[in-house]
């Protein structure tokens, strides 16, 4: 009886089994706020603390064992007696934990003594292949260019990986460099690419203009596909009809596509974070309150080209409305924006991460028609969707009500007043009279300081 060796419980090992199902259920729910490769560095590091001795009781056991034996200990023993390529006997190991067990207590071992130790032997062992198991993942590129720039067929090799299988979170990205965009897209491409305009986050700017230069990008299983330079909107031949035919592919498997107008290769480079950011950036404190600056800065940027191209996006519901904002947030790489996000008593219309401070940020996002639509706003960004660590979030109202501006702005200021909250302060963003910000108590923590950014963008025609 237990005649193998540590390294035998490296194989067919029901710990490593249940770490696994874990590794599983965390990676995909960190993937919302940072990358697979962050999350496995990450895990790496915990590993120590995951073997880290701690005290519990022997199985099936009445007491808690006295100071001095753990069994938790072998855990650890094991991590290191493998990774520094010790191989015990488990009858010798046994012997030696009994004797030190009896030593200690005075007691003589339980019935099940022999099976807490080897749990936790297994536990070790279980680690140490977990380990290896995330250096591998490590090593895996983390982006891959199909084919060289300028080769359309790139994109038909894209759109093979794609059938296989589908993009992380659903979205790929089709981006356009402005340097090669400039007069009208062939009306014949854009008729033929009509019924695939659906897939598009934000598609009152796709094909205004004529591109020669239309590159796309997916992450698939948490690897970067790049097909770069592949196609064209100004005449029909294998580059544009690969851009048509991923566009159907796309409309018709519910993946959506992100437009983006940049230089693909600064873009890329940004993405994976291959430069440097710009010095103010890097040389300020980036805390709460500088990310939620940042956040609001970027909203105000999207509303105000909102209602630049207020002729091709104003017959566009709350949902498709808030899809241009999420999408001109999601082109930078340190945020992760989501639509429909449960939070406490509902589901928030954008959650906002910021990848480097791991901090949330809510916003709600209301077509304003009706009094009522403010109000709704106001109670549901306040009271029923931030807990009491949410506290710097913003309310976004498309105004499409036929009205004075400055008298729908000083209606929100008199909701905001009877909504219910101990109001601190009121101000508003960077000197914008359109934007109001309040800092008030937080309703359920009258000792936390909360900050409310209302953005009101006027959708009259």
């Amino acid at each position: 009886m237990y005649e193998e060796t540590l390294r035998d419980l490296l194989k067919n090992n029901e710990e490593y089994d249940a770490i696994i199902v874990r590794y599983n259920q965390k990676h995909e729910n960190a993937l919302s706020f940072m990358t697979s490769a962050e999350f496995w560095q990450e895990e790496l590091n915990k590993i120590k603390d995951y073997i880290k001795p701690i005290e519990v009781k022997m199985i099936g056991g009445d007491f808690i064992l006295s100071k001095g034996f753990n069994f938790t200990t072998y855990q650890q023993y094991a991590y290191e007696w493998l990774k520094s390529g010790e191989d015990w006997s488990i009858k010798n190991i046994l012997g030696n934990a009994k004797n030190t067990y009896e030593a200690i207590t005075g007691r003589a071992i339980d019935s099940l003594f022999n099976a807490s130790i080897i749990v936790s032997l297994k536990r070790g062992a279980a680690y140490l292949r977990y380990e290896k198991f995330l250096k591998d993942k490590l090593t895996l590129p983390n982006a891959i260019t199909i084919g060289d720039p300028g080769i359309t067929y790139s994109v038909y090799d894209l759109l093979g990986l794609l059938r296989k299988k589908s993009p992380d979170n659903k979205l790929i990205y089709e981006v356009h460099d402005p340097k090669q965009m400039g007069g009208e897209s062939l009306k014949e491409f854009r008729d033929r690419s009509r019924s695939f305009y659906r897939a598009f986050m934000n598609p009152g700017y796709v094909d205004m203009q004529a591109s020669n230069d239309i590159s796309y990008a997916a992450k698939i299983g948490g690897i970067w596909y790049f097909a770069e330079s592949i196609g064209s909107n100004t005449y029909l031949g294998t580059g544009p009809t690969g851009v048509l035919e991923m566009r159907e592919y796309c409309a018709e498997n519910d993946i959506g596509i992100l437009y983006i107008e940049r230089n693909f290769l600064e873009w890329k480079n940004e993405l994976l974070g291959n430069v440097k950011r710009q010095e103010t950036t890097l040389d300020k404190t980036i805390d709460v309150k500088f990310v939620y600056e940042e956040i609001n800065r970027k909203i105000k940027l999207v509303g105000n080209e909102f209602v630049r191209h207020l002729n091709d996006l104003n017959s566009l519901s709350e949902t498709g409305c808030r899809s241009v904002f999420l999408s001109g947030l999601s082109t930078h790489s340190e945020l992760f924006a989501t639509g429909e996000s449960e939070n406490r008593i509902g589901r928030t219309d954008m959650l906002v991460i910021d990848k480097r401070i791991n901090y949330r940020y809510i916003y709600e996002f209301k077509i304003y028609k009706e009094t009522s639509d403010i109000n709704n706003g106001l109670q549901q960004i306040i009271f029923q969707y931030p807990t009491q660590e949410d506290n710097h979030n913003g309310l976004v109202i498309l105004s499409r009500k036929k009205a004075d501006l400055a008298k729908t702005l000083q209606l929100v200021y008199e909701r905001v007043n009877k909504s219910g909250i101990t109001i601190t302060q009121t101000g508003t963003l960077a000197d914008d009279s359109r934007t109001i910000q309040i800092q008030y108590e937080n309703p359920r923590n009258s000792v936390q300081v909360s900050m409310l950014t209302i953005f009101v963008f006027d959708l009259q025609q």
